[in-house]
């Protein structure tokens, strides 16, 4: 019995008909999210803390995610040991649990967790001072005042590059999902189609 070949026509992606070209837009949507694309980003956020704020944290304990909680965030206790290590007379600092960025229910963007929350730096614990001059004393106090007012400003620049790192991680996701980010994948790719848009 003699076998029928069936041959088929494959195309570039820009030769096919448009409605074709949007399934195959829509059918590889998730192909560039392939991979932990967001290394480089949180490489970037983890610089930008040592760089602003002197403290060091590691690219590995940044959390963010871009589902019904926008968010991203530091483990509380990591925040506290960065400024731990920072501020040698600082013995404790009660951290939320998650430090960061989150979407507020009704809305309206990024907040801080700082804010309307139990964090108060008066419950910051220092080392006590053994000083028994009473003018010894009183300086040390001060250059406590000052080590938590540098803490504060720490805290809002941290949340500030987590916020600026949360836009740029956004960006990036919604290039990668963009028709323009495919097609550049597909043709650096030399991807061939069959008519209907099936991969070749």
């Amino acid at each position: 019995m003699k076998m029928k070949t069936i041959t088929k026509n494959v195309y570039e992606f820009k030769e096919l008909k448009e409605d074709v070209k949007e399934k195959v837009l829509d059918d590889l949507r998730e192909t560039n999210m392939n991979y932990e694309w967001w290394d480089c980003n949180l490489m970037d956020i983890s610089e930008q803390i040592k760089e602003k704020i002197n403290i060091d944290i590691e690219s590995k304990d940044i959390f963010f995610d871009f589902g019904n909680g926008c968010n991203i965030y530091i483990e509380g206790n990591v925040v506290e040991r960065a400024l731990l290590s920072k501020y040698s007379e600082l013995i404790s600092l009660d951290l939320p649990n998650k430090f960061g960025c989150f979407t507020n229910y009704m809305g309206g963007g990024l907040n801080s967790n700082l804010k309307n929350s139990d964090f108060d730096l008066e419950y910051a614990e220092f080392e006590e001072s053994d000083f028994e001059d009473e003018l010894r004393k009183a300086v040390y106090q001060k250059s406590l005042d000052e080590i938590k007012s540098k803490i504060e400003t720490d805290l809002e620049q941290l949340h500030n590059v987590l916020e600026k790192g949360f836009k740029d991680l956004w960006e990036q996701h919604n290039h990668l999902l963009s028709d323009e980010s495919i097609i550049q994948t597909i043709e650096c790719n030399e991807y061939e189609f069959y008519e209907d848009g099936e991969r070749a």
